[in-house]
């Protein structure tokens, strides 16, 4: 539960072509159900737009006389993405966010900051498509936000990534390659904690350099970035939205924490005083006053931190230098090339990073994290002990005794897992020569203050449980967060529960075919839905830790 809220993106099975046509409100509708809330979610996914306007402009981006096609190729919570094609065959690609998901104006800052930062990542030599258009607000001819990006050839790394065949040498290859462009994310010293931007799309009061005065490189050689205000959608998403609200450019971490105490503090006040407000969230009004205990508890930390990431560590500054960071390194926002002919050892030298939407430039304590696209979780026999661990020596796991006992489909999901595992020990190791990033794998709360502030920004939406967790995993090591003895015998209780809780909701997502929100596959509704009313009835609150989670009115991380 502690790794970041990214974007969920469903592929869409493409095959019908659109022809050049005004409007298309397919094109602008979701194209997936929910199990609950399904007309709220479909609403804040409901972006209207001219698609003619579109076609236009992408026309003019690619020399073409028309466009042919509008093909949807993906969606998820933020954004719908369409591949259009020309009568000179090309193609491009054009995104389209989802705007309410980002507050009355966060959209605007988001999408110029991201169009920046992709060209500030092409200047430290980082692969990510060319922006051939964009417009951050609605008063354009396409009545919203888009961007339009040239078509990368090639196909999503995930379409291969868990493939039993993908192994050995291709998979170095790739997480060498993409450790190669951490490190060059994470080299040039920041000037600013907060996003990057064109000068000439933010006020010069909210501008910052991009790099301190003392620094001699030459990766933005026009004076042409900044850095911004941050870019993230939890700092502008609804009850964040207020256009008053400190987000940034900051100068130092403490300062960068308590903005984001403010604005929660902010959304603590708002839906005290419309308590209807709560609804999708894992708030009671009563837990209202709680909230802002923790929150106080979190300010007489913020004075603490430096000390805390950089105790023991002889070149502290190196970790409080800001720097930035891919938002979403998951194999879906990865492109090989497709294989033609090509040695798969080739094809994963040379990836193409997309989708920096929501990136941000804060301390390296802050950013490191083993990726999406690297990442170990146990999933299988975890009922008793996961069976592998990412061993502290960082070492390759041995294989369990009794593999050649077991079934063939057992089989397969030991060797798969022991995939994952080796792929995580990897990233790890890519890193050793770097004393930082070993200082910061070892830190025994490096985990929980990197995603700190995200989890002050969600207290209201996810309730008070996670933030009160990550205190007192904190407290552990550092005595300034303190809480009383009832308080910690009543959160173990409520460990217990919420254990309980997340294993029969997982339990219940993979039975019903659904995500974490209920969202079904056209190909699953039907089954999904006929599923569902068993489940309810089975459902014990007592024992299951909470009420039935698929309810109207119940908790979605993207409705608040």
């Amino acid at each position: 539960m502690w790794r970041s809220f990214r974007k969920y993106f469903h592929k869409v099975h493409p095959g019908r072509g659109i022809a050049t046509i005004p409007s298309r409100s397919e094109l602008y509708q979701t194209s997936f159900h929910w199990l609950y809330n399904d007309k709220a979610q479909h609403d804040i996914r409901h972006v209207p737009f001219d698609v003619s306007a579109l076609m236009n402009i992408a026309c003019a981006s690619v020399q073409a006389q028309s466009c042919t096609s509008v093909i949807k190729i993906a969606e998820g919570c933020f954004n719908k993405i369409f591949r259009l094609v020309f009568d000179n065959e090309k193609t491009i690609i054009a995104r389209i966010p989802s705007a309410r998901m980002f507050g009355e104006s966060g959209i605007s800052w988001i999408t110029a900051s991201e169009v920046a930062t992709m060209q500030y990542a092409r200047n430290i030599n980082i692969r990510t498509p060319v922006v051939l258009s964009w417009a951050k607000d609605h008063a354009n001819p396409v009545c919203s936000p888009y961007m339009i990006l040239e078509d990368i050839p090639g196909i999503p790394l995930n379409e291969e990534w868990y493939e039993p065949s993908t192994r050995g040498t291709p998979v170095g290859n790739l997480l060498t390659a993409l450790a190669n462009y951490v490190g060059k994310m994470h080299l040039p010293p920041l000037q600013a904690i907060g996003s990057i931007y064109f000068r000439k799309d933010i006020p010069p009061s909210l501008a910052r350099p991009l790099f301190p005065s003392s620094y001699k490189g030459v990766l933005d050689p026009e004076n042409q970035l900044c850095i911004g205000p941050i870019a993230q959608q939890m700092w502008w998403r609804v009850y964040h939205d207020e256009p008053q609200l400190n987000r940034g450019p900051f100068d130092t971490i403490e300062d960068y924490f308590l903005a984001a105490i403010n604005i929660e503090r902010r959304a603590v006040e708002r839906h005290s005083e419309e308590l209807s407000s709560l609804k999708y969230t894992r708030t009671s009004a009563s837990e209202l006053p709680g909230i802002n205990n923790l929150l106080d508890k979190v300010e007489s930390l913020a004075p603490y931190l430096c000390r805390l990431l950089t105790h023991g560590y002889s070149h502290p500054q190196r970790l409080l230098q800001p720097v930035l960071d891919h938002p979403d390194l998951r194999a879906a926002n990865i492109i090989i090339p497709s294989s033609n002919g090509q040695s798969n050892e080739a094809r994963m030298h040379n990836p193409t990073l997309i989708d920096w939407q929501g990136a941000a430039v804060l301390p390296l304590a802050c950013q490191y994290e083993v990726p999406d696209v690297a990442l170990f979780n146990p999933s299988i026999f975890v009922n008793d002990e996961p069976l592998f661990r990412v061993p502290w020596t960082r070492t390759q796991p041995a294989f369990p005794d009794n593999l050649a006992q077991m079934s063939e489909k057992e089989q397969e999901a030991v060797c798969a897992e022991h995939r994952l595992v080796c792929r995580h020990i990897y990233w790890i190791n890519t890193f050793k020569q770097s004393p930082e990033y070993v200082y910061l794998d070892n830190h025994p709360v490096q985990g929980y203050l990197s995603l700190l502030v995200q989890t002050i920004l969600r207290v209201c939406a996810d309730g008070p449980f996670y933030l009160r967790s990550a205190l007192v995993e904190i407290m552990e090591n550092w005595q300034e967060a303190d809480f009383s003895a009832g308080e910690l015998e009543s959160h173990e209780r409520d460990v217990e529960r919420q254990k309980r809780y997340n294993h029969h909701s997982t339990w219940l997502h993979s039975r019903l075919r659904c995500d974490m929100e209920g969202s079904v596959q056209v190909e699953d509704w039907e089954y999904a839905v006929s599923e569902l009313e068993k489940a309810r009835e089975e459902w014990d609150e007592p024992s299951c830790g909470g009420p039935f989670p698929f309810v109207d009115g119940a908790w979605a991380q993207f409705l608040r």
